[in-house]
């Protein structure tokens, strides 16, 4: 989440999350989840374990290599399994990652289900709340996080009470005491939760209107070139002077 890691390309994490959850991403994320049904059980499955580590990966949001940095990257197969053990372990811990009587983690993945399904323009009447996008941050601790605990989430508006009706922009920021040690890491592909839809990784992009095949034609030979008028008159004129000359050769003889 953008500045959660003081590492150049660890920014893209931020940019990827708003651009998923604003328009179009997020009108197609709503679409698989509700529009017709297909996975409505996304952010939260009453049934079945949701872990917010694991809808990352399906969402493809993960840090990427920055070349401009200065530094060797990191390569894309350690920033994903870094960013993983973020996501499942530092922002899952109970005590240090404890908020709302669950983890981090956990609140920011219900927050989610809340802004992206409850609040889902489509699916709500006239005057209820509607989120149209949500914004992503990260900033260091400003000295309010309880001792012991590194990690918080301030959610905007908050998901465990009403919100107000009409449009709105929801907000995560994630206050952070700690950066992520160096040399951590989690499986980069996590296991799937049980009760996912497949594919893997669905693909939120707007696919625009593929053109039609053109059937392969040959080329067609130039039409030849039409004799005009005066070339005809002239070549009659030269074949009746032919045939006088011809005529008068043979009187001749």
């Amino acid at each position: 989440m953008g500045g959660l890691i003081p590492n150049p390309h660890d920014n893209i994490v931020k940019q990827k999350l708003n651009k998923q959850f604003s328009d179009p991403k997020l009108s197609n994320l709503r679409k698989r989840i509700a529009h017709p049904p297909t996975e409505p059980h996304f952010f939260s499955d009453p049934g079945h374990p949701r872990h917010l580590h694991r809808i990352s990966y399906r969402l493809k949001i993960w840090p990427d290599p920055d070349k401009s940095s200065g530094e060797p990257p990191p390569t894309l197969a350690q920033l994903k399994a870094r960013w993983q053990y973020f996501l499942k372990v530092l922002l899952m811990d109970p005590v240090s990652a404890a908020q709302k009587g669950i983890t981090v983690a956990d609140y920011i993945r219900r927050a989610l289900h809340v802004f992206v399904v409850t609040d889902d323009p489509l699916a709500v009447g006239p005057g209820a709340p509607q989120c149209t996008a949500i914004t992503f941050d990260a900033v260091p601790d400003d000295g309010t996080l309880p001792p012991g605990v590194d990690y918080r989430a301030h959610i905007n508006p908050d998901p465990d009470v009403p919100r107000p009706g009409g449009p709105y922009v929801a907000s995560v920021v994630l206050m952070c005491r700690t950066e992520i040690p160096p040399g951590v890491s989690a499986p980069a592909n996590p296991s799937a939760d049980p009760g996912e839809v497949l594919p893997d990784q669905p693909s939120f992009v707007s696919k625009s209107k593929a053109k039609p095949k053109s059937k392969y034609k040959a080329p067609k030979k130039p039409p030849a070139k039409k004799t005009t008028k005066k070339k005809k008159k002239a070549a009659k004129k030269a074949s009746k002077k032919a045939a006088k000359k011809t005529a008068k050769k043979r009187a001749k003889k």
